[in-house]
Order: structure tokens, then C-alpha cells, then sequence
């Protein structure tokens, strides 16, 4: 059992002694020797396992006062110090001894120091004090390492962030890199990044790391709980919760106890011109609680988190202006070719459907969040070359002579020419590229005999094989001027009756499979469509619904301080 026994004579400054084992003619040696000069604290040997984990409070000292125990020095010294090392303390450790064969066994097993029966009170008083300025020596140089540990780990999490969004990444990998590095940071279990969902009225989990991940995309009060607090005080806000309706009242994303550290994150002006703040949240279940560096170091990262973000929303405005000056362009096709006025949309769905459909295939590693990505933007491109086709030629209601048809394949090569100057103001611009392959070769045919250079399989690139698929399926069910449109079974058995000569036999294969939902696009993006339906999101990739319908939680377009 555990007994404290300061003493009437005990003093403020008096050495805390954790007394491990020692039988009651010890005990009372110990506390006549210790008079005046010790708090101690005893603890039955048999009690030690189970016991010791009540020890809550620092000690100055470690005594182990019974021979029985050298029996297992060895299993007891790892006992003791994984207890203190758990507290993060280091607590010197003196073993009293009967013999000297037994301080051999204590000093073999790891101890400090060893004391000979019968105790010399002086003696014993002065190796205390000894080991107490060697334990207070130790416990400096582990905090100095633990800070520098801190500090190290504060400068690897402040590099992480300040990269995320110098390269070309996405929304989502910046993000992720972001909540990351604050994890990491905070030794927490679980991190999250709340960012303003649509309309600025609640906050939107945009993403999540560490245990219960599952939380990502959940919506969560921006007026009231944790979070809010961060945001309108502007500094970091720490709180306990005990589960259930505690998180509920902290507006926690989860519900299990623990210490959570919310950190206000400020990114600038959204396109609206209202602020634009987020919070870092991060959390640490059970017992575990935060260090007020710790703290400190997720305000300076929730600063460099917000820079980052600063800087992407940037890119997403540039982007956005890019992609509107490549829409204006393409609007000069459209306006002369009125019958494709939604052709482009259509294309681009049904491109990036197909694409989404093969990510993970071991034939198309390259389908990744990127590719997809540039290739929405690369799509509309594809016909750009018809601005420099004759009104004759393109607007004739009749079919093509050979001649005129000769005149009409050269679009492709055109476009590609007009693109391939834009790219080389441009190097290295994955978006150029792809839009070069796509207007070039989206006629080229899968056993060579397409058009303009007569590649045949792989050596046509992917997204132009992708766009091939799309185009010709959209063209046969559409009203031209020239035809009236298939129906979509029809155009699906065109396209199967072509895999693996007009078409990738993959890519086709995938087209077949995905019928119904290739239908519910060509319906919802249909030129008699007054609107586009919302319904298009259960099938989309996401990336192409955020272009084109209102964004359930897309934070880039968030408003509301």
C-alpha cells in the first residue's frame, strides 16, 4: 500500500523520496536518517507493478530498500523507469544493500548508487543530495533535447507547408500535405482542416488524417463551438473534451475524449472579397495533453498554413482567368458551328467519365488526380483547329466532296500547331501538352489508319484516345447539320463494332460498360437542355462537377468572414 510520511519536521525544501520495499526496522532507520531532510513516500515491494502506475507526481529519488528485490534487479530497474519514462522524468534510483554481493547485483542491474546496512545517515545524506543534482542535470539535458526534438520537428512541419502549392499540386494534396505536417507536428492521432463550406454558414472537414479519418467532408457550425471560438479570438483555443455531449458542445468532428487544440488559419481575401478562414484542429485522445510549445508551434504553423493556402487560391484565380480566356477561344468554334454549341461539354464529361473509370488500371498508371485535372482543362481544345476551316466547308448541309474532306482533316493539325506556340511560350506545361496530343490525334484510328500522322495503339497518346471515344460518340447522337443523331444504342453499337480498330479496346470496353451513365450525361448536357441537372453529380468526377455546377463544398469559392 502506498503511505506519505513527510514528517512534522519535513521543509518545503526537503527531498521527495519514493521508498520501494524496505521492511519496518528499515523504514524506521530511514525515517531517523531522513529527518529534517526528506518527504518519503512508501510503496510495498509485492505492490509495485500494479501500484506504481498511481504515482503521479515527480520524485526527487528512488530508494529500494529490500534484498528480496535484487532477486530481479533487472526486470525492476525496467519496470521503474519505463513508469518514469512515460512521465517524461528521470528519477535517480539508490538501492540499500545487506551485502556487498547484493550492491553488486543492484550496480550490475543499472542503479545509481547503492548504500551499505547499517546506514551512515551523513553518508546517505550527502549521495542523495548528489544524486539529486545528477537528477536535476538529466532531467535539463532531456528537456533541452526534447526541445530541440520540438524544434526540429516545428522546422520539418514549416518546410512541409511552405512547399505545399510551390509545385503543381492539387487542392486536395495541398491540404492533405498541410493537415499532415500539423499532425506530425503535435504527435497528435487525429488532425483535421476546416475550411468554409459554400455560402460561408458552415465550416466543411476538408480534410482529415490519423484515426477516424471517416470525418472528412462532414459540415460542422461556424457560429458557435471550438472552431469558432479559434476564428474570433484569432489565437489557438485548447479544450478537454470527455466524449458524447461534450464534443457535441465543442462542435468536434470526433467524438472520442481527449485534448484538441484548435488553431485559426487566415489565407487573405476569397474572390468575394470577404476574409477567408479556416482552422487547423488537431487532437490528442485519452490522457495525452498538448505542451504549451506545442501550442505555440501550431499557431506558427496555422501562419504558414495560411500562406499556403493564400498562395493556392492565387493559383486557382489564374487558373480560372486561363481557363476562361481558352473558353473564349473555343466560343469562336461554337458561334460558327451552332449545331455543337454543348458538344464541348459533353466531350469533356463523357472524357473524364472514362477516365475516371480506368484510374487503377495497370495499363494507365498515369491516370492520376493531375492528369485528370489538366485534361478537363485540355478537352474543349480539341476541335480549336475548325476556327480556320471555311464557312463552306464547315457549315455545308450536305456531305463533304473528298476534297473538302481533305480540307476539313486539316483542323487537327492546325490546332495543334496553334497550341504547340502557345506551348512553347510555356515549358514544361503538362496542360499544353496534353491539349497539343489531344487537338492533334483525337482522329487518329487504334490500327493506324486515322489521321494526321497514322499512329496506331499505344503510340497514340492516352488522352487523345480517351477524347476519340467521347467525340464519336457525341457526334453520332447529336443533330448536325449535316444529319440527324443516332440513338444512344445505335452509337453504343457503332463503338463496339470498332473496338480495336477505330478505338482502345479498353477504353471502349469502358465506355460499353459505363452505357447508362454515358445516356444521363448526353441527356443532362443535351443542346435542349435549358440548365444542366444536378443529378450529373452521382456520376461525375468531381473535379468537372466543381466547373460546372454550384459546389457543395468546394471551399475556393467560400464567402462570409
Amino acid at each position: 500500500m502506498f503511505r506519505q510520511e513527510g514528517g512534522p519536521t519535513a521543509t518545503p525544501d526537503s527531498a521527495s523520496i519514493l521508498v520501494i520495499g524496505a521492511p519496518l526496522p528499515l523504514r524506521l532507520e530511514l525515517s531517523a536518517a531522513l529527518d529534517q531532510f526528506a518527504e518519503l513516500t512508501w510503496v510495498d515491494a509485492d505492490e509495485l507493478g500494479e501500484g506504481a502506475g498511481n504515482l503521479l507526481r515527480p520524485f526527487d529519488l528512488t530508494i529500494l530498500g529490500s534484498d528480496e528485490l535484487a532477486e530481479a534487479a533487472e526486470a525492476q530497474l525496467v519496470l521503474l523507469q519505463s513508469l518514469w519514462a512515460e512521465r517524461e522524468m528521470v528519477v535517480p534510483t539508490i538501492a540499500i544493500c545487506g551485502t556487498p554481493q547484493i550492491a553488486e547485483r543492484w550496480l550490475a542491474a543499472g542503479v545509481d548508487e547503492v548504500a551499505l546496512l547499517p546506514l551512515r545517515p551523513v553518508e546517505l545524506r550527502t549521495r542523495i543530495r548528489a544524486l539529486q543534482r545528477l537528477g536535476v542535470a538529466n532531467s535539463e539535458l532531456n528537456n533541452s533535447r526534447r526541445l530541440r526534438a520540438e524544434q526540429t520537428q516545428t522546422l520539418l512541419a514549416l518546410l512541409e507547408i511552405s512547399t505545399a502549392g510551390a509545385v503543381e499540386e492539387s487542392t486536395d494534396e495541398v491540404i492533405e500535405r498541410i493537415t499532415c505536417a500539423a499532425a506530425q507536428l503535435a504527435f497528435a492521432q487525429r488532425a483535421a482542416l476546416l475550411l468554409p463550406a459554400a455560402g460561408g454558414r458552415e465550416f466543411i472537414v476538408a480534410e482529415a488524417v490519423g484515426a477516424d479519418a471517416d470525418v472528412r467532408r462532414r459540415c460542422l457550425p461556424r457560429d458557435r463551438g471550438v472552431a469558432a471560438e479559434a476564428i474570433a479570438t484569432g489565437r489557438a483555443v485548447r479544450v478537454r473534451s470527455i466524449g458524447g455531449r461534450s464534443a457535441e458542445a465543442y462542435c468536434l468532428p470526433w467524438s472520442s475524449p481527449g485534448e484538441y487544440v484548435a488553431v485559426p488559419i487566415s489565407a487573405g481575401r476569397a474572390a468575394d472579397g470577404a476574409d477567408f478562414r479556416g482552422v487547423l484542429l488537431v487532437g490528442s485522445p485519452g490522457q495525452g495533453r498538448f505542451s504549451a510549445g506545442t501550442e505555440q508551434a501550431l499557431e506558427l504553423v496555422g501562419n504558414f498554413a495560411g500562406t499556403a493556402i493564400a498562395g493556392l487560391l492565387s493559383r486557382f484565380w489564374r487558373e480560372e482567368a486561363r481557363d476562361g480566356l481558352v473558353l473564349a477561344l473555343v466560343g469562336l468554334t461554337e458561334r460558327r458551328d451552332h449545331d455543337t454549341a454543348r458538344h464541348l461539354d459533353r466531350v469533356t464529361a463523357i472524357t473524364l467519365l472514362l477516365a475516371e473509370e480506368l484510374r487503377g488500371h495497370a495499363r494507365f498508371p498515369q491516370i492520376d488526380d493531375s492528369f485528370v485535372r489538366e485534361l478537363r482543362r485540355a478537352v474543349p481544345l480539341h476541335d480549336i483547329g475548325k476556327v480556320a476551316i471555311p464557312d463552306s466547308i464547315l457549315l455545308k448541309p450536305g456531305r463533304l466532296t473528298d476534297a473538302e474532306m481533305q480540307v476539313m482533316r486539316t483542323h487537327a493539325a492546325i490546332g495543334a500547331d496553334a497550341i504547340a506556340s502557345v506551348r512553347a511560350r510555356m515549358p514544361g506545361s503538362t496542360f499544353a501538352r496534353i491539349a497539343e496530343e489531344i487537338a492533334r490525334h483525337h482522329h487518329e484510328w487504334y490500327d493506324g489508319s486515322g489521321y494526321p500522322d497514322r499512329l496506331a495503339g499505344p503510340a497514340i497518346p492516352l488522352a487523345a484516345r480517351l477524347v476519340a471515344v467521347a467525340d464519336v460518340y457525341d457526334a453520332l447522337t447529336s443533330r448536325r447539320i449535316y444529319k440527324p443523331p443516332v440513338t444512344h444504342e445505335a452509337a453504343c453499337d457503332i463503338i463496339r463494332h470498332g473496338i480495336g480498330t477505330q478505338f482502345d479496346p479498353i477504353i471502349g470496353e469502358a465506355l460499353l460498360r459505363r452505357e447508362a451513365d454515358v445516356r444521363r450525361l448526353a441527356e443532362a448536357l443535351s443542346d435542349e437542355a435549358a440548365t444542366i441537372d444536378p443529378s450529373i453529380q452521382s456520376i461525375m468526377p468531381m473535379d468537372w462537377i466543381l466547373r460546372h455546377t454550384p459546389r457543395p463544398f468546394e471551399f475556393l469559392d467560400s464567402n462570409g468572414a
